[in-house]
């Protein structure tokens, strides 16, 4: 049996429902702070997807971007820098990038397929 779900979605929403969806099998786990941040950093990372690698290295953590991060999220400055520091320490950011897992970009629509395997 197969089931498909549509979600109509903005392109900055969708990197938040997408990690919200695959929160099950992240290793290691993120709470939902952290997570909002990674989402925010993916999104960035799309929007900046067509610059100089090395620009784009500057750019996702630059200091206009933990500015947007901090008002979208409604966090404070030491918010953000301890969960930077997390995602740093679980491997899901390294030398101002994303892990190469969480480049995600998105077109005008993105499938994610789970296949369940019942024993007995």
């Amino acid at each position: 049996m197969e089931r498909e779900v549509k979600i109509k979605t903005s392109k900055r929403k969708f990197f938040q429902q997408y990690l919200r969806v695959i929160k099950p099998i992240l290793k290691p786990y993120l709470s939902n702070g952290e997570l909002s941040v990674l989402g925010e950093l993916m999104y960035y990372n799309d929007k900046y997807k067509d610059l100089d690698p090395k620009i784009k290295k500057k750019l996702l953590i630059d200091y206009d971007t933990k500015e947007d991060i901090m008002e979208t999220l409604e966090i404070s400055r030491n918010t953000l820098a301890n969960t930077l520091t997390a995602l740093r320490k679980g491997g899901y950011l390294k030398d101002r990038e994303l892990s190469k897992a969480y480049q995600v970009y998105p077109g005008e629509s993105f499938n994610i397929n789970y296949k369940f395997i019942i024993n007995g």
